[in-house]
């Protein structure tokens, strides 16, 4: 068993591989402030299990919503404000993970 230092946050992993988790980041995601996301998933030992998928059309979008057992929506600019994906997981049979 590893642990690993995840954005300030502890995560164990347990002899997974890619082929059992994968990450899928959609659209323009290709980096965190200044730091590429692939440099960011290789610095936590993650490498193999992101990937960064480009802007897709709008159905390919929902196709990968309805295939995903946990949805994430990453923390916003606006505490006072909901984006509207969230709405679009909402509909989805699956987990989502929000802040």
């Amino acid at each position: 068993m590893e642990r690993n230092d995840l954005l300030g946050g502890d995560v164990v992993v347990r002899n997974l591989r890619p082929s059992d988790l994968e990450i899928r980041l959609i659209g323009s995601v290709e980096s965190f402030g200044k730091e590429p996301v692939a440099a960011i998933a290789a610095q936590e030992g993650l490498a193999g299990f992101v990937r960064i998928l480009p802007p897709l059309p709008r159905s390919e979008v929902l196709r990968e919503y309805a295939e995903a057992a946990v949805l994430l929506s990453l923390p916003q600019d606006s505490h006072y404000a909901i984006p509207s994906k969230v709405f679009e997981y909402m509909r989805q049979p699956c987990w989502i993970l929000a802040q």
